[in-house]
Protein backbone atom coordinates (compact mmCIF):
# COMPACT_ATOMS: atom_id res chain seq x y z
CA UNK A 1 0.00 0.00 0.00
CA UNK A 2 1.75 3.29 -1.14
CA UNK A 3 0.97 6.79 0.90
CA UNK A 4 -1.60 7.83 -1.52
CA UNK A 5 -3.69 5.76 -0.52
CA UNK A 6 -3.08 5.28 3.00
CA UNK A 7 -4.14 9.16 3.61
CA UNK A 8 -7.97 8.67 2.53
CA UNK A 9 -7.85 6.11 4.96
CA UNK A 10 -6.09 8.07 7.92
CA UNK A 11 -8.66 11.17 7.17
CA UNK A 12 -11.40 9.07 7.64
CA UNK A 13 -10.41 7.14 10.40
CA UNK A 14 -8.89 9.62 12.39
CA UNK A 15 -12.36 10.86 13.36
CA UNK A 16 -13.46 7.51 14.71
CA UNK A 17 -10.77 7.10 16.47
CA UNK A 18 -11.86 10.76 18.28
CA UNK A 19 -15.27 9.61 18.29
CA UNK A 20 -14.54 6.44 20.41
CA UNK A 21 -12.28 8.64 22.89
CA UNK A 22 -15.18 11.45 23.54
CA UNK A 23 -17.50 8.17 24.33
CA UNK A 24 -14.85 7.08 26.76
CA UNK A 25 -14.04 10.44 28.14
CA UNK A 26 -18.10 10.70 28.51
CA UNK A 27 -17.96 7.19 30.10
CA UNK A 28 -15.40 7.70 32.81
CA UNK A 29 -16.62 11.31 33.98
CA UNK A 30 -20.36 9.88 34.25
CA UNK A 31 -19.21 7.20 36.85
CA UNK A 32 -17.01 9.73 38.43
CA UNK A 33 -20.05 11.85 38.82
CA UNK A 34 -22.39 9.47 39.79
CA UNK A 35 -19.18 8.79 42.82
CA UNK A 36 -19.53 12.11 44.16
CA UNK A 37 -23.00 11.64 44.05
CA UNK A 38 -23.96 15.50 44.81
CA UNK A 39 -21.48 18.50 45.50
CA UNK A 40 -19.84 21.12 43.49
CA UNK A 41 -17.82 19.31 41.75
CA UNK A 42 -20.33 16.26 40.86
CA UNK A 43 -22.86 18.74 39.37
CA UNK A 44 -19.52 20.44 37.11
CA UNK A 45 -18.94 16.69 35.75
CA UNK A 46 -22.41 16.70 34.67
CA UNK A 47 -22.03 19.57 32.69
CA UNK A 48 -18.66 18.29 31.31
CA UNK A 49 -20.33 15.34 30.51
CA UNK A 50 -23.14 16.67 28.55
CA UNK A 51 -20.89 18.77 26.82
CA UNK A 52 -17.87 16.55 26.05
CA UNK A 53 -21.41 14.53 24.24
CA UNK A 54 -22.61 16.91 22.41
CA UNK A 55 -19.23 17.23 21.18
CA UNK A 56 -18.58 13.90 20.38
CA UNK A 57 -21.99 13.55 18.23
CA UNK A 58 -20.55 16.91 16.01
CA UNK A 59 -17.45 14.85 15.62
CA UNK A 60 -19.58 11.74 14.97
CA UNK A 61 -21.20 13.64 11.99
CA UNK A 62 -17.71 14.79 10.69
CA UNK A 63 -16.82 11.33 10.20
CA UNK A 64 -19.72 11.20 8.02
CA UNK A 65 -19.45 14.14 5.99
CA UNK A 66 -17.81 12.17 2.60
CA UNK A 67 -21.40 10.45 2.67
CA UNK A 68 -23.48 13.27 3.75
CA UNK A 69 -21.99 16.03 0.98
CA UNK A 70 -23.05 13.98 -2.10
CA UNK A 71 -26.67 14.66 -1.54
CA UNK A 72 -26.93 18.66 -1.50
CA UNK A 73 -29.98 18.47 0.18
CA UNK A 74 -28.84 16.36 3.15
CA UNK A 75 -25.53 19.15 2.72
CA UNK A 76 -27.11 21.90 4.70
CA UNK A 77 -28.79 20.00 7.23
CA UNK A 78 -25.65 18.05 7.55
CA UNK A 79 -23.81 21.31 7.97
CA UNK A 80 -25.97 23.11 10.36
CA UNK A 81 -26.36 20.06 12.70
CA UNK A 82 -22.45 20.00 13.24
CA UNK A 83 -22.22 23.41 14.06
CA UNK A 84 -25.07 23.48 16.59
CA UNK A 85 -23.53 20.04 18.14
CA UNK A 86 -20.30 21.74 18.68
CA UNK A 87 -21.70 25.24 19.78
CA UNK A 88 -24.27 23.93 22.60
CA UNK A 89 -21.46 21.54 23.42
CA UNK A 90 -18.88 24.02 24.40
CA UNK A 91 -21.85 26.39 25.52
CA UNK A 92 -23.02 23.54 28.05
CA UNK A 93 -18.53 23.18 28.85
CA UNK A 94 -18.50 26.87 29.53
CA UNK A 95 -21.27 27.24 31.87
CA UNK A 96 -20.63 24.00 33.91
CA UNK A 97 -17.08 25.30 34.44
CA UNK A 98 -18.32 28.65 35.13
CA UNK A 99 -21.23 27.35 37.87
CA UNK A 100 -18.48 25.43 39.17
CA UNK A 101 -15.99 27.86 39.28
CA UNK A 102 -18.38 30.56 41.08
CA UNK A 103 -19.07 27.49 43.52
CA UNK A 104 -16.24 26.89 44.84
CA UNK A 105 -15.22 30.40 45.42
CA UNK A 106 -18.08 30.70 47.34
CA UNK A 107 -16.56 27.82 49.73
CA UNK A 108 -13.39 29.20 49.83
Amino acid sequence: MNLTELIPILIQGIPFIAVFAGLAVVIIMYRISHKFAGGIVAEGFRYLVVGLLFITLGILLDAFSSYFMMNNELSLVYLISKGLLFVVGMYVIVVGSKKMSDALDTIL
